[in-house]
């Protein structure tokens, strides 16, 4: 399973391409539903790489309080 927005989409991609030239509807609907599945994998990837990014970033704004002995509510004693 790749960890890479990128190459889910690509797999997709491809997958909609066999689907298109598939020989038998069964083979048809499977490649178009592994070509969903793919784009599905896609976006997931995107979100959680988007909510990690804040997640991070959120920790270096907590590290830099923390490290300039600001409080970190109005009711945190003081460090």
């Amino acid at each position: 399973m790749p960890g890479d927005p990128e190459e889910s989409r690509m797999l997709a991609s491809r997958c909609a391409e066999i689907a298109a030239t598939a020989t038998t509807p069964q083979l048809k609907a499977w490649f178009s539903d592994l070509s969903m599945q793919w784009e599905k994998l896609a976006i997931e990837l995107e979100k959680d790489f988007a909510k990690f990014v804040e997640n991070d970033a959120t920790r270096e704004d907590l590290w830099r309080s923390l490290h300039e002995g600001k409080r970190l509510s109005k009711y945190a004693e003081p460090l």
